[in-house]
């Protein structure tokens, strides 16, 4: 079974896509942190963007009135694409590991935690 379950905080505001070829869907950008050992034993932050694709009408609805920048959310969905990156940030270099969320049918499911946003999280 290829199923998700993620808490993390929505970085940018939703993105109403439109595609010529299939539906509308929203798009968030959620990032999670974690610390994780390298190979050393040092300890380093890790920084994981995850794009979440929202194809469920009524999902879609949820988002357009309750989600912004900041707010703390609860996804399950499917996994889709994953790629990683280390871009180097000075002396922390900081994994990136993005993630391809899709919430849609048959299970998926989006809840906000927070009534208001968490905005010392987002950059």
């Amino acid at each position: 079974m290829n199923r998700v379950s993620l808490i993390g905080y929505l970085n940018d505001e939703p993105q109403i896509m439109a595609a010529k070829t299939t539906y509308e869907h929203i798009v968030l950008d959620v990032v999670t942190r974690d610390l994780c050992c390298d190979i050393c034993g040092i300890q380093r932050p890790m920084r994981r963007e995850h794009k979440v694709i929202i194809i469920d009408e009524i999902i879609k609805e949820y988002v357009q009135l309750f989600m912004q920048k900041g707010s703390n959310v609860f996804i399950e969905g499917q996994l889709g694409h994953v790629s990683n990156t280390q871009p180097g940030n000075g002396n922390l270099p900081e994994t990136v590991i993005n993630a391809e969320i899709i919430v849609g049918p048959p299970y998926g499911c989006l809840r906000c935690l927070h009534e208001k946003p968490v905005t010392e999280f987002s950059e």
